[in-house]
């Protein structure tokens, strides 16, 4: 079984990390919220494309996490979670990009959304799947630990506001994520 959805999961992740870290982070909760509605207004194509990139990302993993478990035997449970976790993502990142330039008190609980509500199903999702891989030992081990921890911490500081923490809890989420998503594509294969 090829390791395609590993490597395209990384590399749809990556992107959106970018695009977050670049054309998006002027619309996010580490700016004010004057400036980062006007940027937004400002930038609708670039906030747009950003977000759309993150849907792709959202679609990668679900793709992704459906492998890992048909490779595993892993049951419905986890792949159910993550889709939760999907319709939570698509219907904050659609508010994003349709509702939030014109309306932007809506892009608080949207944020709130994606990065508690669905990274946080992600995550549970990716620590069952972890738990049920009987492959996962020792470095490789503590590695996906540490991608699931990440995970946690950017939903908990999702969903009480912390936009510093979730800044950081993201940063270290996809540095770990999205060479992880190579490495355990080989792992499987």
């Amino acid at each position: 079984m090829t390791s395609l959805p590993a490597y395209f999961c990384a590399a749809a992740n990556l992107a959106a990390a970018v695009a977050l870290a670049t054309v998006l982070a002027p619309g996010t909760p580490l700016v004010d919220e004057p400036a980062r509605a006007a940027y937004v207004r400002e930038n609708v194509t670039l906030w747009r494309a950003g977000w759309s990139l993150w849907i792709l990302a959202a679609i990668s993993l679900l793709v992704f996490y459906r492998w890992w478990g048909v490779r595993i035997g892993a049951g419905p449970g986890p792949l159910a979670l993550a889709v939760a976790g999907f319709a939570a993502d698509v219907t904050a990142e659609s508010l994003l990009i349709a509702v939030a330039p014109d309306r932007p008190e809506i892009a608080r609980a949207s944020f709130a959304l994606t990065g508690g509500v669905a990274n946080g199903l992600y995550t549970l999702a990716g620590a069952l799947l972890t738990l049920r891989t009987p492959k996962l030992r020792g470095t490789f081990a503590a590695w996906t630990w540490a991608v699931w921890g990440s995970g946690a911490a950017l939903s908990a500081a999702a969903l009480v506001e912390a936009p510093v923490v979730i800044a950081a809890a993201t940063a270290a989420l996809f540095a770990l994520f999205v060479p992880w998503c190579v490495a355990l594509g080989r792992r499987l294969a």
